[in-house]
């Protein structure tokens, strides 16, 4: 069962995005429970007793925008899958700051009842990604962290040290970037240079003056000449079919 919020102002947009919503898992014949919210309080209450997998949520809202709940859910650690869905198509290269699964008008989406229908199927697909890795710190206690909540990995000898966004010290496994590598390129983590992976959603910016990525956390690391063309291809196809 698919466990869904969604959060928009209007009752009306609400409604007609859960119905389509509805529509398209009844195809797929996969069972969700949803709860709508029209107001940002009521969403955040409510999180406190209930896990989501997916929040629709609309940008342009008169209390709080969905750019800041966005922003507010990641300072929380929270990686709730985020489709932004707005009438404001011109907000889309904005909303990549906050890493959203997905970016739908509501305009094409009520059209083209389709694309959410593409939108759901690429989301179960994407979930069936999402690899919980068993970690540990310098004090060896051990954690464990989703693929989506790795920045960036980074070679140090036997060890491969993960960058993530549940802690603020890297954390560690015992094992070889290469022996790795091709298994995590099937998680959307790729190797951009001799010593770092990047999670390519955690990309925020290709710097081809310089050859680095710039990560959504700020941080910047270089890509080798080796590793470019892979690299830029990864990220292409990521924008592609985040819009």
């Amino acid at each position: 069962m698919y466990r869904v919020a969604i959060l928009d102002d209007s009752p009306e947009d609400s409604e007609e995005i859960l119905y389509h919503l509805n529509n398209s898992f009844r195809e797929i014949q996969v069972e969700i429970k949803a709860s709508c919210f029209t107001k940002s309080e009521d969403f955040f209450i409510a999180l406190k007793d209930n896990e989501f997998d997916v929040l629709f949520l609309d940008i342009v809202m008169p209390e709080q925008n969905g750019f800041d709940i966005a922003k507010k859910l990641r300072e929380m650690k929270n990686e709730l899958y985020i489709i932004f869905v707005t009438y404001h198509n011109d907000l889309v290269y904005e909303s990549f700051d906050y890493t959203p699964f997905q970016f739908l008008t509501k305009d094409d989406l009520y059209k083209e009842t389709y694309l959410l229908k593409k939108t759901v199927m690429r989301l179960i697909e994407h979930k069936k990604k999402d690899v919980i890795f068993e970690l540990f710190d310098d004090s060896k206690d051990t954690f464990e962290v989703s693929s989506r909540e790795i920045y960036y990995i980074e070679n140090d000898k036997h060890y491969l040290n993960y960058y993530t966004s549940i802690s603020e010290r890297p954390l560690r496994e015992r094992a070889n970037i290469s022996e790795r590598e091709e298994y995590l390129k099937s998680l959307d983590i790729v190797r951009i240079h001799r010593k770092y992976l990047v999670n390519v959603k955690s990309i925020r910016l290709l710097d081809n003056q310089y050859d680095q990525v710039i990560l959504k956390n700020g941080t910047k690391l270089p890509i080798s000449r080796t590793y470019k063309k892979q690299t830029e291809m990864a990220y292409k196809i990521h924008i592609r079919t985040t819009v």
